[in-house]
Parts: C-alpha cells; structure tokens; sequence
C-alpha cells in the first residue's frame, strides 16, 4: 500500500476549482439578491417623526416633525430648536409616530396642529396615560 503524499493530480486539481468557483459564484449571487432585497432598503429608508411635546402632564403642548428625532429632541432639551420650547419648557416626549414619506408625516403634522387641545391629550393618554417622557426610550 503507498503512502498518501499530498499531491493532487493536475486534472483532479483543476475540476475542484472549477467546481469551487461555480459554487463561489452562486453564493455570492445569491447573498448580493439577498443584500439588496433586505437589508440595503432598511438600511436606506429614512423615517420621518411627528411627535408631541409637553412641559409637564396635562401642561403646554407642542407638536413637531422630524427625521432626526433624537437630535431634534436634544435640541428642544438644550434650548436651541424653538422659542416656544424654550420659553414655555416645554421638554418631555410624551407621543410620537413614524412616517416613511416625509409628506404624510408633514400632513400628520398640520392635521394635528389644528386638533382641538382635548383630542391632542386623548391622543397622549391613549398611548402614553402616565404622560412619561419617552425620550429615555430612544437611548
């Protein structure tokens, strides 16, 4: 019986990677359909925010749009995104929702700026009765 020595015949060398390479091939394929169909979209798609403000439970309520919430809400806390806010402190997150389209967000805005106080705090106590602030969550 001979001993294995390690070397791969030319032929049988060749017909591996020829088998390796194809397989390579459609794997990367495959993971580009994958990349592209799932994972680059999310990665791309940008929110857009409508979100309620208020100085305290029951208190000054101010309703703005974003598609940087967190740094917009940094702003109000730091005083540096509206004269409202800061002279009413008005600084706690107590509701907000997500848009894909930055006109249905701006419209979702509008519409709301126009509610009645009373609609605007049923909204709040619906989703958040406790009037939390809800910026914590976002860290």
């Amino acid at each position: 019986m001979r001993a294995h020595t390690g070397v791969i015949p030319d032929a049988v060398r060749h017909e591996m990677l020829h088998c390796w390479s194809g397989t390579l091939f459609k794997l990367r394929k495959e993971l580009t359909k994958i990349l592209c169909s799932r994972i680059v979209p999310f990665m791309m798609e940008r929110l857009y925010y409508v979100y309620i403000l208020a100085s305290r439970k029951d208190g000054v309520l101010y309703v703005g749009v974003t598609n940087d919430l967190a740094r917009r809400l940094y702003e109000h806390r730091e005083g540096k995104a509206s004269a409202f806010t800061r002279k009413y402190h008005v600084k706690r997150l107590v509701w907000c929702e997500g848009f894909a389209d930055v006109a249905d967000a701006i419209a979702s805005e509008k519409r709301i700026k126009k509610w009645r106080r009373g609609w605007k705090i049923n909204l709040i106590n619906e989703h958040n009765p406790d009037w939390r602030d809800l910026y914590t969550e976002l860290a």
